[in-house]
């Protein structure tokens, strides 16, 4: 019976402690998107996002060029974004993931400011033994921008 036990408890244990690395690296991963996007840092969204990056979105292919694009377009029209996170949670599938987060972000342009408030989800894979974003959010900020009020 020890014998059996033993080996069963130490396969859990690395299991259950991968699991739990990999979703911190995860964290990480969405914690420095979170800064690209604050600081306007498009070299260090692109480091984020998977060379291989391939979806497809309302019929159209979308690759990491042009998530890149919706990058600049996101956050070149701002003087300032702050960007907050809440309720996240990780999802691990072998060698793919996917993040639901709630996702606020105050937007400035000159003297107005709004709130946009939103639930994103975020894929994930590992490549080259690294977590980078494979399906980004389609959140749009600009949209979410409301001129005339004040946040």
């Amino acid at each position: 019976m020890k014998k059996i036990l033993i080996p069963t408890l130490l396969l859990l244990l690395l299991i259950t402690g991968c699991g739990d690395e990999n979703k911190k690296e995860i964290n990480q991963v969405l914690d420095k998107r979170e800064k690209a996007f604050t600081s306007k840092d498009v070299e260090l969204y692109k480091s984020l996002v998977a060379d291989n990056y391939n979806n497809t979105e309302e019929g159209k292919t979308v690759k990491k060029e042009d998530i890149i694009k919706r990058f600049k377009m996101n956050t070149s029209p701002f003087d300032s974004i702050d960007m907050k996170h809440s309720e996240r949670v990780v999802e691990i599938k072998g060698d793919h993931a996917t993040t639901v987060q709630k996702t606020s972000a105050k937007l400035k342009i000159n003297d107005e400011s709004a709130t946009y408030e939103l639930r994103e989800i975020i894929g994930f894979t590992l490549e080259n033994k690294v977590w980078k974003i494979s399906k980004e959010s389609k959140f749009d900020l600009f949209r979410g921008f409301v001129f005339g009020t004040r946040g």
